[in-house]
């Protein structure tokens, strides 16, 4: 291993950085620490850092390590609009991707330039995550409020929603995950 001077997550956290309200229980080191994921953004080589939720962290925004440039920045700000309690179970945030432990569920499409979000823990760590849904994050688009989309598409037959690892298929631009009982 070999640590990238100059590249740590901590100076662009949002939590520490204009946005103290989404530190959760735990604070940045949560959204790579705490059951989250990255993909590999091939079109830009770059890294995609994506996670929080369980309480652990109520950002939801997303990081890029630029393997070119080797810095660390934030591409998107949090969205405030998280409830908490028992509204607290919910796959969004005003019309955003809610915060979420990803536990490698998600995976970067290719074809599309899109980051792909499926299931995982909410900001409240005690709900049933299969209300969660697919969504997808385009990184292409300039309009604001239109880079996340939340895809409504279900899956006939499947009792568990909470994705463990997911990855896209460039033969057939899908993309497969396995839940802990299933494979989709």
């Amino acid at each position: 291993w070999y640590q990238i001077p100059n590249t740590r997550l901590r100076p662009v956290c949002a939590g520490e950085n204009e946005f103290p309200q989404v530190l959760g229980n735990s604070g940045c080191q949560s959204i790579t620490g705490a059951w989250n994921g990255g993909i590999a953004d091939t079109l830009r080589n770059r890294l995609i850092i994506w996670g929080g939720g369980h309480l652990d962290y109520d950002g939801n925004e997303l990081y890029a390590l630029n393997l070119n440039t080797l810095t660390m920045t934030r591409l998107t700000d949090p969205c405030l609009n998280f409830a908490s309690g028992a509204d607290a179970c919910t796959d969004a945030q005003g019309t955003q991707a809610g915060t979420r432990h990803t536990y490698g569920g998600i995976a970067y499409i290719a074809h599309a330039d899109r980051m792909h979000a499926r299931s995982g823990s909410p900001r409240d760590g005690g709900c049933d995550p299969s209300g969660l849904n697919n969504w997808t994050y385009n990184f292409a688009g300039t309009a604001p409020g239109t880079k996340w989309q939340r895809m409504n598409t279900t899956m006939a037959n499947t009792t568990e929603r909470c994705a463990n690892t997911s990855d896209y298929d460039p033969n057939t631009g899908r993309v497969f995950f396995t839940t802990q009982n299933e494979f989709a």
